[in-house]
């Protein structure tokens, strides 16, 4: 799959906080990379260099008040992704906050680059996962 592919796959998921549809999008994105660890408050963790001193950081829900699927049209012309006609009548956004932190993170973990990579849990409902790992 190409990552343009794979980033227009991963918009496809509505994911509000510890939906099912979150949980798929996670098993596939983000459990799936190598030495990747969930802490109690929901974050998961990928650790490339456990010498460096860099923290990256995104979030795995998006604003969706429903969970499951949408479809997009992706204009070869002008670039832009957007939702389908068919998925406007059902979705109120396109999640690309945080998708493509999420994406951006998979490539940047994939091509090794070192940091510890925290993916939050439920920042979309208040910043839970950030403010319990900063113990807010």
């Amino acid at each position: 799959m190409s990552v343009l592919t794979e980033l227009q796959e991963m918009h496809t998921y509505k994911r509000p906080a510890g939906s099912p549809t979150e949980a798929l999008f996670i098993a596939r994105y983000v459990a799936s990379l190598s030495g990747a660890y969930q802490d109690n408050a929901g974050n998961w963790h990928v650790v490339t260099d456990p010498s460096s001193r860099t923290l990256w950081s995104c979030h795995t829900d998006t604003v969706h008040w429903d969970d499951g699927r949408q479809t997009l049209h992706f204009d070869k012309a002008t670039g832009i992704l957007a939702l389908s006609r068919r998925s406007r009548k059902t979705s109120d956004c396109l999640g690309a906050d945080d998708t493509v932190g999420v994406f951006l993170m998979r490539q940047m973990i994939l091509a090794n680059v070192p940091g510890h990579y925290m993916f939050h849990y439920a920042e979309e409902r208040g910043g839970i996962g950030s403010s319990t790992f900063a113990g807010i």
